[in-house]
């Protein structure tokens, strides 16, 4: 969805009091990345929130994105690689489901035995 076509919805529902902006933070297929600054707007805008789904991005992309290193420092996510806060009170962002299954193969692994 373009932010334009999100943007038309946004107004059309904006008396809705629960409106909520789902989006990978950083797109597993391609690895572009969320306009995580112009959602935030949005949302400001529209009195909705932002859920940013980071499992392709924490632990890679970081704070302090520079020529040298362009995908930023510290692996902290795509909302620090933008310079924003995660204590916003109208963003949450998570990557639950890989947290939980990277933990998963983690114990299958060590108690495997092969035959």
């Amino acid at each position: 969805m373009t932010l334009k076509k999100l943007e038309e919805l946004l107004k059309k529902y904006q008396n809705n009091p629960r409106k909520l902006i789902l989006v990978d933070g950083v797109y597993s297929m391609t690895g572009d990345y969320a306009d995580i600054p112009k959602l935030v707007e949005l949302a400001k805008k529209y009195d909705a929130l932002v859920y940013v789904d980071d499992a392709h991005g924490f632990g890679v992309v970081g704070e302090n994105p520079s020529k040298e290193y362009p995908y930023g420092h510290k692996g902290n996510g795509i909302v620090k690689y933008y310079g924003l806060d995660y204590e916003i009170s109208y963003m949450l962002v998570g990557a639950l489901k890989h947290i939980l299954l990277s933990q998963l193969l983690s114990v299958v692994v060590k108690r495997w035995k092969p035959l």
